[in-house]
């Protein structure tokens, strides 16, 4: 039965041309397999589709691709805060949160405020139990009739105390 068989396994019958054939070929399935590792592991994770559930992660400590901030930016539920200086001794004046990160504030303000001054923050709605929270003015600029503040914290508040701001 193997009198018939097609190939041939004895190299003294193999042609001048195998040899290279088969060494083309182990050549060129390793160019392809070393172009699909090269594509695995240079190519960014897939994102999920719109319609696919993801797990929930914290909007305070997850950071998204090609944000240039350090922490992420959330928007939500806009918090009105009370304003005042550093040592909160002013009569303050209200603001509101518009959105807000681990790393700071951005305020709706009806005034504005110098740059790298520092502010105290805290809830209006509070009943005086919580501290004021420290912040500095980085941007200062006027839209659409009032004055937006984008604040960094001077010093990290507790998570609890964050979340107060929304």
């Amino acid at each position: 039965m193997l009198a018939y068989f097609p190939l041939d396994l004895e190299p003294s019958h193999w042609g001048t041309w195998t040899v290279p054939v088969v060494g083309l070929s182990c050549a060129g399935l390793m160019l392809i397999m070393a172009r699909m590792v090269w594509r695995a592991q240079n190519q960014a994770p897939p994102t999920p589709a719109a319609n696919e559930s993801t797990p929930h992660q914290d909007a305070f400590e997850s950071n998204r691709n090609g944000e240039r901030r350090a922490t992420i930016r959330r928007g939500g539920k806009i918090i009105t805060v009370l304003i005042s200086d550093a040592d909160a001794t002013a009569e303050p004046f209200t603001g509101r949160v518009r959105d807000r990160s681990i790393g700071g504030l951005r305020i709706e303000s009806s005034r504005p405020v110098e740059i790298n001054t520092i502010l105290s923050v805290r809830t209006a709605d509070d009943s005086g139990s919580t501290s004021w929270v420290q912040v500095e003015v980085k941007r200062c600029r006027p839209r659409e009739g009032k004055w937006e503040l984008g604040c960094q914290f001077v010093r990290t508040p507790p998570y609890s105390q964050l979340l107060l701001f929304g």
